[in-house]
């Protein structure tokens, strides 16, 4: 199938969407759940303690929503300032105007955003 060079370019943009948020949503959960066995182990501690430690959901969700939320805008300002563009060229010599090509997903400052 042909698709436009216009849907490649948002297929680009969307794979690095979809990689940033689960990452966030990855990395926010499992620090979250360290978090908590931190504070229940602390709390375990420190017995003599009259108030014991409870980390709510509401925190959990605090922490996931604040990571997800940073990868949204970093993944925003990446769509604004310099989207993902489909590039295709030659992967072997011509024969009748005709080449096999490879394709690929590239931009100019795309590795400032990565790291």
């Amino acid at each position: 199938k042909d698709y436009s060079d216009d849907t490649l370019d948002k297929v680009c943009m969307a794979n690095i969407w979809f990689y940033c948020i689960g990452f966030g949503l990855t990395v926010s959960a499992l620090y979250s759940k360290t978090y908590r066995a931190k504070c229940l182990m602390i709390d375990k501690m420190n017995a003599k303690k009259a108030r014991h430690v409870v980390v709510s959901i509401y925190q959990y969700f605090t922490y996931i929503g604040a990571a997800v939320a940073l990868e949204m805008i970093v993944c925003l300002i990446w769509s604004a300032y310099d989207p993902l563009e489909w590039r295709r060229s030659c992967a072997s010599g011509t024969e009748d105007n005709f080449c096999k090509s490879i394709g690929k997903c590239s931009s100019g400052t795309g590795l400032n955003f990565v790291t």
